[in-house]
């Protein structure tokens, strides 16, 4: 049966990420990531593109605030994380989008 492109689009997958001894649980869109926004990524001079681009593959996680309630997922929100921790979570997506051969290894 033929992939459509819509379904590229809104598969959706649930993962963790590891920061500084602590994991985020997230679950995110892979279609989001396509050559050409990490071509964007890597020429940015700046977070933004960065940010644009979780802010549209993140669709649920489990940051919380001081107050115990989930953040939500914005640019405003994404600008004040750490640098390392928005790495982190873009590193985890890369890393689970490697296809696994049949017999379960990369």
């Amino acid at each position: 049966m033929p992939i459509k492109l819509s379904d590229l689009q809104i598969d959706k997958r649930s993962i963790t990420a590891d920061y500084a001894g602590d994991e985020c649980k997230f679950t995110y869109r892979p279609g989001a990531l396509t050559p050409a926004v990490e071509s964007a990524i890597r020429e940015a001079e700046n977070n933004d593109v960065l940010v644009d681009t979780l802010c549209s593959m993140i669709v649920a996680w489990d940051v919380e605030g001081e107050d115990g309630d989930p953040l939500p997922i914005t640019p405003d929100v994404l600008q004040a994380l750490p640098s390392a921790f928005l790495g982190a979570l873009l590193q985890a997506c890369r890393e689970d989008m490697i296809p696994k051969a049949k017999n379960g290894r990369r």
